[in-house]
């Protein structure tokens, strides 16, 4: 407290004596080396904030993914053991047609998957059915609340919106 009664009675000085204009210049430069010697020079580099070393991107972090439909085949013993497995895990809650496109309705466990496993749940469908051979070659993809399609399947790969 009586730090600051001192300072507001140095900063009144200030104020109320201003030197001549000559001096002026001069006062101010103190000034500045005097805030240098209490603060010190900044510690931070401001010409490069935000500039690190390069790091290894994540698409090319899985670019040699060696996964097939086939490998969950293998693992569960069936396709229809792994479909049975994604019902039951609410990954998958319903298939059916509107009109003449496929529709693979999903459960929130699908919304909280990883891109790559979305990816890998869709293509292991229209692998072990051959939806994108058809002559629509695509199917739906809807969320169990909704009746809008949350995105699609085709040969191109899985668009979601």
């Amino acid at each position: 407290m009586r730090f600051f009664f001192i300072f507001q009675v140095i900063a009144a000085l200030f104020v109320t004596i201003s030197p001549p204009a000559a001096q002026a210049q001069s006062v101010k430069a103190e000034l500045a080396q005097f805030g240098k010697w209490i603060w010190g020079p900044p510690s931070a580099d401001p010409t490069r904030p935000y500039l690190e070393g390069a790091r290894l991107p994540n698409n090319s972090q899985w670019a040699e993914d060696e996964w097939t439909p086939q490998a969950w085949i293998d693992s569960r013993g069936s396709a229809a053991a792994v479909i049975e497995g994604f019902y039951e895990t609410d990954i998958i809650t319903d298939q059916y047609t509107d009109g003449d496109t496929p529709v693979l309705e999903v459960g929130q466990r699908f919304l909280d998957l990883s891109g790559q496993d979305k990816r890998r749940v869709a293509a292991f469908f229209d692998d072990t059915f051959g939806i994108t051979n058809t002559e629509k070659g695509l199917f739906l993809i809807r969320f169990e609340k909704r009746s809008v399609p949350v995105g699609i399947f085709t040969k191109q790969g899985l668009q979601l919106q």
